[in-house]
This record gives structure tokens, sequence and C-alpha cells, in this order.
């Protein structure tokens, strides 16, 4: 009993850690073209499996307080902002952006787990002049692969 409640735990822990060390893809937008987003997101499932990502939300959105825009959202999971970055800015995202852009119209972000925020902060990544090639090349970013 003692061994299931260690490993329970450990597996918890896991879980918790994988939480903490994440990047995410957030779009925010409103549908544009109705008669053509249901095609969208099969055509996302791919590109986000292939760079071992998790779509964890796509739902319409209700404000609760203040005031938002935008009445859908989508969020895509990575194990590691460096990882986040590479499939928003890889050439399959560049190219279905195409027709994204057709059906929806919003913003994108990238953003770090809270652990990682400090290191994405260091690195510059939220400046002006600061930009994606650069991040993904930054050695602040160059996370060991699994």
């Amino acid at each position: 009993m003692l061994r299931q409640k260690n490993a329970a735990r450990l597996i918890s822990i896991y879980k918790s850690s994988r939480l903490l060390m994440a990047g995410y893809v957030f779009h925010h937008y409103n549908n544009i073209d109705r008669s053509r987003i249901d095609e969208l997101g099969p055509m996302s499932l791919p590109i986000v499996e292939k760079y071992d990502g998790e779509l964890i939300v796509a739902s319409p959105v209700k404000t609760l307080i203040g005031s938002m825009s935008y009445t859908s959202m989508v969020i895509y999971k990575f194990d590691h902002f460096e990882e986040a970055l590479e499939f928003y800015h890889s050439s399959e995202m560049t190219e279905l952006a195409k027709f994204r852009d057709q059906v929806i119209e919003g913003f994108a972000t990238v953003t770090s787990s809270h652990s990682e925020t400090e290191s994405v902060v260091k690195s510059g990544y939220f400046t002006t002049n600061f930009t994606a090639a650069q991040a993904l090349q930054s050695s602040r970013f160059c996370l060991a692969r699994r």
C-alpha cells in the first residue's frame, strides 16, 4: 500500500512539474467565416502533434470582468517555451495562417509557464526589437530534448 501511495505521489509531482515547465500558444479571436471555421481545427492538429503539443482549450469564452472584444479561444501546450515558439513560427503554421486569416480575426501570443518566465524576460524576448529567430537561437532557450 505504501508503494502505491509513493508511486501516486511521484506521478502527481511529475504532472505538476510538467505544468510548471511549459510554453503556451494562445489564439483569442472572432469567427469571420463561420462556414469554414470547422476546417481549421483538423488542419492544425497534425502540426500540433508534429511539434509534440497538446490542444488544451478550444472554446467560446465569456467575460467575467472587464471588456473583451473576442469570443473564442484556443490554447496549445508544449513542454517548454522554446517548443511553443518553434511551433508558432514553423513553416507549417505560416502556411496555415493563410487560411486561418480568412476564417478568424484576433490575436495570438506565445507565453511561458511561471517557472520559465524569468529566463524568458532576461533573454530580452519581450523587448520590441527581439525577434523569434533570436529567441530560438538564444542559448537561454536551448533546452535538453526528450
